[in-house]
């Protein structure tokens, strides 16, 4: 099996994962300071469910892999670090796509959308986590 560094494939994910925290919290703030018809509470509830986990976790694996004092250099399987950081681009676009097209998807209110969005990228995150475990934890 082909075995690709470990510390690219996390400073890649990590810079990925919070350059676009950091943008989603910017697009955020403007919806709720502007003229929207969307509640600040109901932008802000989507942004913690679907942005702070990840952010939590990564920030969290960097704290534990920190104190870790091997100093061997660990190798991931390619395929693992591949999906990875597959599925993190991949939730990033449905992340856009649910707070970009509010109601082109379904008929309803900004509200409802957001809300629904909550659910389904409820399903895409849980297994980009595990993945983002895997990610940082490997035992050779």
């Amino acid at each position: 099996m082909d075995k690709v560094e470990l510390k690219p494939i996390q400073y890649r994910i990590t810079i990925v994962w919070f350059g676009f925290a950091a943008i989603m919290f910017l697009r955020c703030v403007m919806i709720t300071s502007g003229n929207s018809f969307v509640s600040d509470d109901t932008v802000w509830s989507w942004y913690s469910t679907s942005i702070v986990p990840t952010s939590g976790l990564i920030f969290g694996l960097w704290l534990s892999v920190a104190h870790d004092n091997n100093q061997v250099q660990n190798k991931i399987n390619k395929m693992t670090a591949n999906l990875a950081q597959g599925i993190v681009i991949f939730y990033i676009l449905m992340v856009c796509i649910s707070i970009s097209f509010d109601t082109v998807f379904k008929n309803g209110t900004p509200q409802a959308h957001l809300t629904n969005a909550q659910q389904w990228l409820a399903i895409i995150q849980a297994p980009m986590l595990a993945l983002l475990g895997k990610a940082f934890f490997v035992k050779n």
